[in-house]
């Protein structure tokens, strides 16, 4: 990867945990029927108009969820070149309107890669764009047993919510994406669920959405947690999006990003450590509880994150303004919860979703954890 020109934007890990830089490779799998998608390439990416199809090689990045990404490289590597050696293109089919706005995504990752927090965007075109290749390799659940991932992550989430909220364009919603998305996608759940007889109970969905925002508007009320302020966030924090490169870890995937409460942003961070993607069998993913942070990884996660995000020092020890946080963090996961509960159902019928993925099952667990998550922190609102 090109370096980083702003060191604000990377945390750097303990470079012994590089060693595996080929994990990567095992998310990818070779795309034979090619031409279309290097066509795309050699007339958007600058000075690829002059190579031909055999010049280039596609791999299809599997664990990608929403879109078809792959990875597109110069089969023979050149050196002395201005012309790049590889890039990520992003296909989004005009169906993915429905999750999210491209015009607004494309702007957003535009200015994030500015400040080098994302890729750089390298062009965009009708039902795509292509980005600049991170080398490097996503972590995986034993990477976070270690100090050092830990707070890089905790302190580069800290600089992203902190910078970014600063220069966010003025035109961009300030109110919690979470409400203003579910809104909308909740006409089109229901759409789909009654068009496709769905095993799903949508309409409770609905009802908790419901009580989702009383239990966060009455839990602003009575905290001054941190996690309850609205900041930019990525909104689908988690270890596949998080690369780990020489130069530090970058973020990676902003489909989702977007104003939201702070709290919404961890609790999905906490809560994706325990759900396992790497399964080759139906629904192919899995949970294990098993895998939770530990406590003091958490207050250690938590201490780095607010002394970053606020620019002054919060130590594990100030124990009462860490565990108000924590607290907090608990309520706000029903947020991200609720919110893949929605994403699985409409996921069901896009026309270009990942046919190794149980969507529908994967909404179901979603939900069924939100209903945990509900009886543990409030006895005022049930779905009894």
């Amino acid at each position: 990867m090109e370096t980083a020109k702003m060191a604000s934007a990377c945390s750097s890990p303990d470079i012994s945990l590089m060693t595996n830089a080929t994990r990567t490779s095992s998310y990818m799998v070779r795309v034979d029927d090619s031409d279309d998608l290097k066509s795309l390439c050699t007339k958007y990416v600058p000075f690829w108009n002059t190579l031909d199809n055999d010049d280039i090689k596609v791999n299809r990045i599997t664990i990608a969820l929403t879109n078809r990404v792959y990875k597109v490289q110069i089969t023979h590597p050149e050196d002395g070149t201005l012309r790049v050696q590889k890039v990520l293109l992003r296909i989004i089919s005009a169906d993915k309107t429905i999750l999210f706005d491209l015009d607004h995504q494309n702007e957003v990752l535009e200015l994030l890669s500015s400040y080098e927090f994302a890729p750089k965007l390298v062009a965009v075109f009708p039902g795509g764009r292509i980005e600049q290749w991170l080398d490097g390799f996503v972590l995986d659940t034993d990477s976070l047993q270690n100090l050092s991932i830990v707070t890089s992550i905790a302190s580069l989430l800290g600089k992203f919510h902190r910078i970014v909220s600063m220069v966010a364009k003025p035109s961009w919603s300030r109110r919690p994406s979470i409400e203003r998305t579910i809104e909308k996608w909740i006409p089109h759940a229901r759409t789909i669920v009654k068009d496709n007889g769905l095993n799903i109970e949508v309409e409770e969905m609905c009802r908790a959405f419901d009580i989702y925002k009383k239990v966060i508007a009455k839990h602003a009320e009575t905290s001054q947690s941190f996690s309850n302020k609205v900041m930019f966030c990525h909104n689908d924090l988690h270890i596949k999006n998080i690369i780990a490169t020489y130069h530090g870890l970058r973020l990676i995937d902003f489909e989702y990003s977007g104003f939201n409460y702070v709290g919404y942003d961890i609790a999905n961070f906490f809560a994706e450590i325990t759900f396992c993607y790497d399964v080759d069998i139906p629904p192919y993913f899995r949970v294990d509880e098993s895998l939770e942070l530990s406590r003091d990884l958490k207050v250690l996660f938590a201490s780095v994150y607010l002394s970053e995000v606020t620019s002054s020092n919060v130590m594990p020890s100030d124990s009462e303004l860490v565990e108000e946080f924590l607290r907090s963090i608990e309520i706000h996961s029903l947020g991200p919860m609720l919110f893949w509960s929605f994403w699985g159902i409409l996921m069901v019928t896009q026309p270009e979703a990942n046919v190794c993925f149980d969507y529908l099952a994967y909404s179901k667990i979603k939900f069924d954890v939100f209903k945990r998550i509900l009886k543990r922190v409030t006895v005022e609102y049930t779905l009894d």
